[in-house]
């Protein structure tokens, strides 16, 4: 899947505090989600520190990552927490369960 990290670094550096977006459509609404659905943030990797990154380091950050397995998903995330910026995914509530329970 080839994605358009410029476009994908300008939503992100756009980011409110505390939202995410979809990679694979990211002017997608998030709002409209069942409730059976959730947000999962990943702990690594993740970008940021005291001061707002610009898109360019922001691009860095996810062509350094492309490959990883959280972003080949089609239901990959971009998430914003301060100036710190990570990957997560959109999944039902009862897999997270199960996957955090070590099923």
């Amino acid at each position: 899947m080839s994605r358009n990290w410029k476009d994908v670094s300008k939503k992100a550096a756009g980011l409110e505090e505390g939202s995410y977006f979809l990679l694979s459509n990211p002017e997608y609404s998030l709002d409209t989600l069942p409730d059976e659905v959730v947000h999962h943030r990943y702990e690594e990797p993740v970008v940021g520190g005291d001061t707002p990154l610009t898109p360019k380091e922001l691009r860095s950050f996810f062509w350094q990552n492309r490959r990883n397995r959280v972003l080949t998903r089609p239901t990959a995330t971009v998430w914003r927490e301060g100036n710190t910026y990570g990957f997560g995914a959109v999944v039902l509530r009862s897999v997270l369960e199960r996957l955090s329970n070590g099923y």
